[in-house]
């Protein structure tokens, strides 16, 4: 399954007027992805935020088979990998072919889509991977509005510097002493002066995304979350 990885796409996405085609900046892979709708786009942002996952390719494999005298191609989206720390946890994290569509469209199309995804799921088991369908109901909820929010905050992008680290320090020494409270409330804990509370509400963001500062992910991230000293698993 490795030699799916690190290959051109096995089916090209064309700019089209009737879906909201792009290009997504991979932070996992380190390169531009296409995508063949905003759904798809706002998924690979998850797999972006989620941890757990290695890399992950976009129209990573094409199947083709004849049922009935009937010729069948199908291109699932996405073919994920996940880190093998994650798999020691959770040993089902296998490598997974996504589906991403509508719930809509699932429902209004299923007689379609069935043959497709029945050969795919055959397909997965043959070649021990996954194969999973997702909507989105599971794409589409405050988890996402955070993760896109927080991921301004990663290394690549941080513009903000500290010298040897210790603003970060700070920041989690600040919440040692305070235990669990509310991002408000440390900011206010740490400086009482708006121009350094500024240098500090960013460092508070990067260590969410971190996972050394823990909160609530799937509730909206506001400056009244919760926060405390944490190291927990995340994923969609």
């Amino acid at each position: 399954m490795d030699s799916l990885f690190g290959k051109p796409p096995a089916r090209r996405i064309r700019p089209s007027k009737c879906a909201n085609t792009g290009v997504r900046s991979s932070l996992k892979n380190g390169k531009g992805l296409e995508t063949e709708s905003s759904l798809e786009h706002d998924f690979l942002v998850l797999l972006d935020f989620d941890n757990r996952v290695e890399r992950y390719e976009v129209q990573p494999v094409t199947l083709r088979w004849v049922d009935n005298g009937n010729e069948f191609i199908y291109t699932p989206d996405v073919l994920v990998k996940y880190t093998d720390d994650a798999r020691d946890i959770n040993p089902s994290l296998k490598p997974t072919l996504y589906e991403v569509k509508p719930h809509d469209v699932l429902k209004r199309d299923w007689r379609k889509f069935e043959p497709k995804f029945r050969h795919a799921m055959s397909w997965a088991r043959e070649n021990g991977v996954r194969f999973k369908i997702i909507t989105e109901k599971r794409i589409r909820t405050p988890f996402l509005d955070n993760a896109q929010f927080l991921l301004r905050y990663h290394s690549s992008t941080f513009p903000y510097s500290s010298t040897e680290g210790s603003d970060e320090r700070y920041v989690l020494n600040s919440l040692k002493k305070t235990g669990e409270t509310s991002v408000k409330t440390l900011l206010l804990y740490m400086s009482q002066v708006k121009t350094r509370q500024a240098e500090l509400i960013p460092w508070i963001w990067r260590l969410i995304l971190e996972e050394k500062i823990g909160t609530d992910l799937d509730k909206p991230l506001t400056m009244t979350s919760t926060i405390w000293l944490a190291q927990r698993e995340r994923g969609v």
